[in-house]
């Protein structure tokens, strides 16, 4: 952490730590798997797979991860940036605890657990707002508690990029958290080779952007094109990008490939 942030500082170049939230599936030691899973905060799928996420529901969980957030920002970076700050997918999580948690938040037992159950408007409706809640109060929790020890770090989110349908289907309702001012910007994942869809999408981030920051993300590793079309594609969006009056960008992500693109952009 030293090294990185005097080396950012050096160069003038801010330092945001990047954190992949809940998950347990890159080298995480065997035993805090285990331990994790004796404990029930693992997700369960619809089916009944166990996968190497922490559930989003758990309280242990949340509390985790927002104490995760605190000890990084209380080392002073410049900023903090949510990353897999959702659920894996539409499929999860269906543990005994998100059952037991979701039944306290509507006042019922829930019959047809887990398939069935979403077939009631009403259900399904609540069902969305429990695990747009969970996410949510991730994100509020570490808001607040930065804020409070480490005023001025800067708080953002690589997010899925249409915010209309990632609450049914991740959980992430990231508009809400710009309606809350939770984030202070957020980077939306618009990775495509195309111009006219990169251009759909800003067109369509519009609406948050006019009141938090959105910095589009570019696809550099999206694309099995060469060096020049790789270049050429970057400079395009970052173009766009400008032209649609957004007060910048980033770029996903510097590997080998950024290196080889980066000295082709005139800037």
């Amino acid at each position: 952490f030293a090294e990185c942030a005097a080396a950012c500082r050096k160069h003038g170049v801010g330092f945001h730590v990047w954190k992949v939230c809940w998950s347990y599936k890159w080298g995480t030691p065997k035993e805090e798997v285990e331990k994790m899973r004796l404990a029930g905060r693992l997700v369960r799928t619809v089916n009944g797979q166990e996968e190497k996420e922490l559930c989003p529901s758990h309280p242990d969980n949340i509390r985790h991860e927002i104490d995760t957030f605190v000890e990084i920002a209380r080392k002073r970076p410049d900023g903090i940036h949510f990353d897999y700050v959702r659920y894996p997918d539409s499929r999860t999580c269906f543990c005994d605890g998100c059952r037991r948690r979701f039944e306290a938040a509507v006042g019922r037992k829930v019959d047809g657990w887990p398939q069935t159950f979403r077939q009631d408007p009403a259900l399904a409706k609540a069902w969305r707002e429990f695990r747009c809640s969970n996410v949510t109060a991730l994100v509020r929790g570490v808001a607040e508690e930065v804020r409070r020890v480490a005023p001025g770090v800067k708080i953002s989110a690589a997010v899925f990029e249409d915010f209309r349908s990632t609450p049914d289907t991740i959980g992430q309702d990231w508009k809400r958290w710009s309606d809350e001012g939770l984030v202070d910007f957020v980077c939306p994942m618009d990775y495509t080779d195309s111009g006219v869809r990169f251009a759909r999408l800003m067109e369509h981030q519009a609406e948050i952007n006019r009141k938090t920051p959105v910095y589009p993300g570019i696809g550099l590793s999206s694309t099995g094109a060469g060096v020049e079309g790789r270049a050429r594609r970057v400079a395009e969006q970052i173009a766009l990008a400008r032209q649609h009056g957004y007060r910048g960008f980033t770029v996903f992500n510097f590997d080998g490939s950024a290196i080889e693109v980066l000295p082709k952009l005139v800037l």
